[in-house]
């Protein structure tokens, strides 16, 4: 009750936009942030930008978990985004960007209009994707303001990515997967703090998109995260997907052909170590953007894998025999995906019917045996169905299979707007292509939308993440309380249904053709041996 008082105290002070800042005491030490109004609906919300939640990962910490922050003594400035962890920043020019010293997490928290009680809200812990080896949580980009104004508090962070992140070398000094075990520290650091920015620890969920919904996926899966979230919401991406996990024969070569790229001639984990302990950050993003042969690939060569199954690690089986043994955090999910996912991921001149597989393996990293059974017509149709949605229908069943009483809302998203991301990137094609669905959980600047609230494209986004913080408070997205769509939204069932999200919502059977049921038996035959379930690491 002290530190509900206290922050009575400091949003009473604070109502007023423009007067001075409030200052919490975080269990690491105070930190002073900022009063702002949303883009749409003007309210007020207090903004908390830049707060370390773990050490600098420098020296000794390089591929290391995570370790908390120093304490400290002095009234901390959480006014500024931090900085990215290194990567190239693929919307600006493909540049070099980030620093390792980049740890730390932001709080977005609606002031409340009571002046004689603060009610914890429910909390949305934001993990961001980008291929485990680019984003971040620049405000920019995901701006608080669409969840704000639906009385949630946001909690985004950075994690480590490509090398930095996910380098296993099955020894101590790295282990892999410390860009998980960064998202992990993050919801401890949760679970201890956010109380104090008004948000209640027995009501958080954690989603995340593409590689972050890969990433959700594996939250769930390892037991390192249990009793830290309440619900979660994965949007483009399962741990079971072709292009999420590695085993640690798999992370080995990966790590063995940067090194060799970058001119040393190590083999084995020693001399792997000795090359990538002082390895300049510089030089293990660039060199990983290029170390296939080709400019731009979806292979992610640094991503989860499968760690030496001691105390600490992060995931020791492979995620589908997890998801099979019922070894997993049995929460309430919410799962789906975009109808085009792969709309920007076009590659000029494909037809799938006379390229070559060698030049079709050298953009995706996919095997002959795929090429031959599925990857003949439409490259975006095939790419959207292999990498997207049969592995998530897959997982959906698996986990219904293991426990039917777990409640699973599915979805498609469908609603293709002129203001849509992949247009403003340059692909003016009908359709809803990979991340477009961002933008209207999240304020991105650079998306240029309407500003008037009633404006029919801003009128969606609010219903969209209405039902996104509906599930986040009370697990149901069209609770009878308060429905913004123009349906209930049903569970998905032993049939599998799923709401169709456009401008007139439809519950609907699974949106799957005949070939992606094929992929789906084909992924659940194959990536047992593919991802290493019959050799575990002892």
């Amino acid at each position: 009750m002290k530190h509900l008082l206290a922050l009575s105290l400091l949003l009473l002070s604070s109502e007023c936009f423009g007067q001075p800042a409030p200052v919490v005491h975080t269990n690491s030490g105070p930190v002073r942030g900022e009063v702002k109004e949303t883009f749409l609906l003007k309210k007020k919300y207090l903004s908390f930008r830049g707060i370390p939640y773990a050490k600098p990962p420098l020296g000794d910490l390089r591929y290391q978990p995570p370790v908390p922050a120093e304490p400290w003594q002095k009234i901390l400035n959480a006014t500024k985004d931090a900085p990215a962890c290194p990567q190239i920043d693929e919307v600006n020019n493909n540049r070099y960007v980030g620093d390792e010293d980049c740890l730390y997490i932001n709080v977005f928290s609606p002031i409340t209009s009571s002046k004689t009680h603060v009610h914890k809200k429910a909390v949305m812990l934001w993990i961001y994707g980008g291929s485990f080896n680019a984003g971040s949580s620049l405000t920019s980009f995901y701006g608080p303001d669409m969840l704000v104004d639906q009385d949630i508090v946001l909690v985004t962070f950075n994690y480590r990515l490509g090398a930095l992140g996910f380098l296993s070398l099955s020894r101590s000094e790295a282990l892999g997967n410390a860009g998980m075990k960064d998202q992990v520290l993050a919801m401890h650091w949760v679970q201890q703090n956010i109380a104090k920015f008004g948000g209640d620890p027995r009501r958080v969920t954690i989603f995340g998109e593409s590689a972050g919904s890969a990433a959700i996926h594996f939250q769930v899966l390892s037991p390192l995260t249990k009793g830290l979230y309440v619900r979660a919401i994965a949007m483009s991406g399962s741990s079971i997907s072709p292009w999420a996990f590695h085993t640690a024969d798999q992370a080995m070569n990966e790590a063995k052909k940067l090194a060799n790229y970058l001119g040393s001639n190590a083999q084995d984990s020693d001399a792997l170590w000795q090359f990538y302990k002082n390895a300049p950050a510089k030089d293990l993003v660039n060199g990983s953007q290029y170390m296939d042969g080709v400019t731009q690939t979806l292979t992610l060569p640094f991503r989860p894998s499968m760690e030496l199954n001691r105390p600490g690690a992060f995931i020791t089986d492979c995620p589908i025999s997890l998801y099979k043994t019922g070894r997993f955090n049995k929460v309430p999910l919410m799962m789906g995906q975009t109808k085009e996912e792969a709309l920007g991921f076009t590659r000029p001149g494909y037809t799938g019917t006379n390229d070559t597989w060698t030049e079709f393996d050298g953009l995706i990293d996919i095997g002959k045996d795929v090429f031959d059974r599925f990857a003949k017509g439409s490259y975006d149709v095939f790419l959207t169905d292999y990498y997207y949605t049969a592995p998530t229908d897959l997982t959906r069943k698996i986990i219904k299979q293991q426990d039917s009483s777990i409640p699973i809302y599915s979805y498609i998203f469908e609603f293709d707007s002129p203001y849509a991301w992949h247009r403003q990137n340059g692909e003016n094609l009908n359709g809803t292509a990979h991340a477009d669905d961002l933008q209207y959980v999240f304020h991105n600047e650079m998306t240029r939308e309407p500003t008037d609230p009633n404006d029919p494209v801003n009128l969606f986004r609010r219903k969209v993440s209405a039902m996104w913080a509906n599930f986040a408070k009370c697990g149901n997205p069209t609770p009878p309380h308060y429905n913004p769509s123009n349906v209930v939204w049903e569970e998905s069932g032993p049939r599998g249904l799923q709401m169709n999200i456009n401008t007139e919502d439809k519950i609907q059977l699974p949106d799957i053709s005949p070939r992606t049921r094929q992929m789906e038996d084909y992924m659940e035959q194959t990536i047992p041996a593919k991802t290493g379930c019959t050799r575990r690491n002892k």
